[in-house]
């Protein structure tokens, strides 16, 4: 079974960096441009037990992928594996290691078949390879921007959570926004013309 792995040490301490993987929004800010990727449905966080369904489209098709969160332990570690969708197996352990200085080390480890055994790792391992450096690449610098910009954002505040009101919370620049905020600890609440009820969007 193919191994890739990847590594990347941040100017942040590890508990940051966990809490900052354990809020809402931060599989959004992770999932590359370049994929039209969101999520269905989730339930839990990752805590043993947690479950996320993707849709990823692919030209006129949508593929479905969903995953359970199945080891944690705090500060170090949380592993997703695949239920079903695009591989034979999957396995995702997210390692974390605190480093001198108050830094971090985060290491992810993917443990992936594809299908059809090996024939379909001869064919399209090398493909699989390129594609999660490339993922895996963009993750690490888009953590290690947001990291930076919400440390930012939190002297300005003098350490306070924000509450924000965004709008156009749903569209290009709003949904990132949001994002990146509910990753930072802020509340965030949309301003629209239909507010949800029990969302705390705010009615326009």
């Amino acid at each position: 079974m193919p191994v890739f792995r990847h590594r990347v040490e941040l100017d942040h301490p590890v508990e940051e960096v966990f809490a900052w993987h354990r809020r809402p929004g931060a599989f959004q800010r992770l999932a590359p441009p370049w994929e039209s990727v969101r999520v269905g449905k989730q339930e839990g966080g990752i805590e043993p037990g947690g479950r996320v369904v993707l849709e990823l489209r692919r030209g006129p098709a949508t593929l479905t992928w969903e995953v359970e969160h199945t080891g944690y332990e705090e500060n170090r570690l949380f592993v997703d594996e695949q239920v079903s969708g695009p591989f034979a197996s999957w396995r995702h352990e997210h390692r974390f290691t605190p480093l001198d200085g108050g830094r971090t080390a985060l290491e992810d480890v993917v443990s992936w078949e594809a299908r059809l055994g090996a024939l379909g790792e001869t064919f399209g391992g090398g493909y699989i390879e390129r594609s999660l450096e490339r993922l895996f690449r963009f993750r690490g610098e888009r953590l290690a921007g947001d990291l930076a910009l919400l440390g930012r954002v939190a002297r300005a505040s003098g350490g306070r959570r924000l509450r924000v009101a965004v709008t156009g919370a749903s569209g290009f620049i709003g949904t990132p926004l949001a994002h990146l905020l509910t990753t930072g600890g802020h509340e965030v609440h949309a301003v629209t013309r239909s507010p949800r009820p029990g969302t705390g969007d705010i009615g326009w």
